[in-house]
């Protein structure tokens, strides 16, 4: 809880525009700020569930260059997410297959200068 505290409270790196939300509600509202209406939301998708297996990417597809906001569960003992969006975020849609042939698709994003000038990538 400290450490969500502590991130919460960190000033906003040049170029990035974050809000920690208490809610989906206002998780929504901080996109859709950021974004506009017409924004939507991806996420994960398997084909079926399956056991704990390789997969190969079988594709790339970019899905946002420079518009996109990022959120993160926080660990805390209500709902926390801390968002943020900076003009240097890429996402993309990695297609997969695994060696049963469950197909997959996951979105992967990188974000080139993050707080620590590292440069970061998060798979989701």
């Amino acid at each position: 809880m400290e450490n969500t505290i502590k991130e919460c409270e960190e000033p906003e790196i040049k170029g990035e525009d974050k809000y920690c939300a208490t809610s989906l509600e206002s998780m929504i509202d901080f996109s859709t700020s950021m974004l506009g209406k017409t924004a939507h939301a991806v996420s994960t998708e398997v084909q079926k569930e399956t056991p704990l297996q390789k997969f190969s990417i079988s594709g790339v597809e970019t899905i946002a260059d420079g518009k996109a906001v990022v959120r993160h569960k926080q660990n805390y003992e209500y709902a926390v997410f801390y968002c943020h969006k900076t003009d240097t975020t890429k996402a993309y849609m990695v297609s997969m297959a695994g060696a049963d042939g469950t197909q997959a698709k996951q979105w992967q994003c990188v974000i080139p200068i993050h707080r620590h000038g590292i440069r970061s990538t998060w798979p989701f």
